[in-house]
């Protein structure tokens, strides 16, 4: 359960892992009550959720990205 910052937005959007709601007390509340009243679909967003941290922002992700981008950066450098 993510508030709608645009990067939450986006991770919930790619994820599929989570709900997005306004950050306001009513909507949260209500998503929190309809989480704890759905252990189904609270499954289902733990794994994708798993998975897409794994892929996207996992420290195995991130430093691969990192090293790409130094590449990119090096091989720029030296033209």
């Amino acid at each position: 359960l993510m508030n709608d910052n645009p990067d939450q937005a986006q991770v919930i959007q790619e994820s599929g892992a989570g709900i997005c709601v306004e950050l306001a007390p009513e909507p949260f509340a209500e998503s929190v009550v309809a989480l704890l009243n759905n252990p189904v679909q609270r499954t289902e967003m733990a794994v994708l959720g798993l998975a897409y941290v794994a892929k996207k922002r996992g420290y195995e992700s991130i430093a691969s990205m990192l090293a790409k981008k130094y590449e990119q950066l090096l091989s720029v450098s030296d033209t």
